[in-house]
C-alpha cells in the first residue's frame, strides 16, 4: 500500500453519488480523511460493465470512501488524500477491507461527546451550535451529542478508561439527573465496571420506587 494525493478527475466517481454533511467542514478544513483506492485494471472495467475506454479517463476506483469523496469534490476539493492498495488486490480482499474499515469507523461517542463538552465550556452553548451549522452539521447532530456532553465527569472518566462501554455511556446518558447520580454512586463504591444489565437493573429499580411513591400519595387521599 502506498499513501498519496490524488487528483479526483483520475478517479472513477461512486454510482449512485453519496453525499452527506461533510461539504461545509471540508471548505474550511480541506479533507482529514483518507479514502481507500485500488488502479482500474481491464477486469475491474469488464466487471463493472463499463468497457474498456472507461480506463482512459480514469486511473481509480474507489475501494471505501464514496461520501468522502462525493464532498470533497462538492466542496471544490481538487486532490484528496487516498491508500493506494495494489492492482492485484482480488475482489474478495477488497471487500473484507470496507467491512474493516467500517468496522473500525464506528463513531466514538465519548470522545465526540468530550469534544463538545469542552467547546460549550469553551464558547457556550449558542456559539457550538452556530459552529456545526457553519461547518454543515444538522442540528440533529449537535442535539445527539450535547446532552452525554452533560454527563457528570465521574462517568466521563469511567468511559475513557474503559470501564463503561459506548453502548452503556449512551444509555447513561438517556437516564434522569437522579439516576446518573445513583450511576456515580454505584462507580464510587467499588465497581470496576458497569454493563448494560445494571443500568437496566438501575432503571427498573427507580421506576418501581417512582410508582410505590404515586401509589402512597394515591392511598393517603
Amino acid at each position: 500500500m502506498k499513501y498519496a494525493l490524488i487528483k479526483t478527475t483520475e478517479i472513477l466517481p461512486p454510482l449512485p453519488i453519496q453525499r452527506s454533511f461533510t461539504t461545509q467542514a471540508m471548505k474550511h478544513y480541506q479533507v482529514l480523511q483518507s479514502i481507500l483506492i485500488k488502479p482500474l485494471t481491464p477486469s475491474d472495467a469488464r466487471e463493472l460493465n463499463l468497457g474498456l475506454g472507461i480506463l482512459e479517463e480514469y486511473q481509480y476506483q474507489i475501494i471505501k470512501g464514496e461520501r468522502v469523496f462525493a464532498d470533497a469534490v462538492s466542496a471544490g476539493i481538487s486532490s484528496i488524500p487516498c491508500v493506494i492498495i495494489p492492482e492485484s488486490t482480488t475482489p474478495t480482499q477488497c471487500a473484507e477491507m470496507r467491512l474493516l474499515l467500517t468496522h473500525c469507523q464506528n463513531k466514538n461517542i465519548v470522545a465526540d461527546s468530550l469534544a463538545v463538552r469542552g467547546l460549550v465550556a469553551r464558547d457556550g452553548r449558542e456559539q457550538t451550535k452556530a459552529r456545526f451549522k457553519a461547518l454543515g452539521f444538522p442540528n440533529s447532530v449537535f442535539l445527539l451529542l450535547e446532552r452525554p456532553s452533560k454527563l457528570p465527569k465521574v462517568i466521563f472518566e469511567a468511559a475513557l478508561e474503559g470501564r463503561i462501554k459506548p453502548s452503556v455511556f449512551k444509555t447513561i446518558a438517556k437516564l434522569t439527573t437522579t439516576q446518573q447520580t445513583k450511576v456515580c454512586q454505584l462507580l464510587a463504591f467499588g465497581h470496576d465496571s458497569l454493563c448494560l444489565k445494571d443500568v437496566q437493573e438501575l432503571q427498573k429499580i427507580q421506576k418501581q420506587e417512582a410508582a410505590g411513591h404515586i401509589f402512597s400519595n394515591l392511598k393517603r387521599n
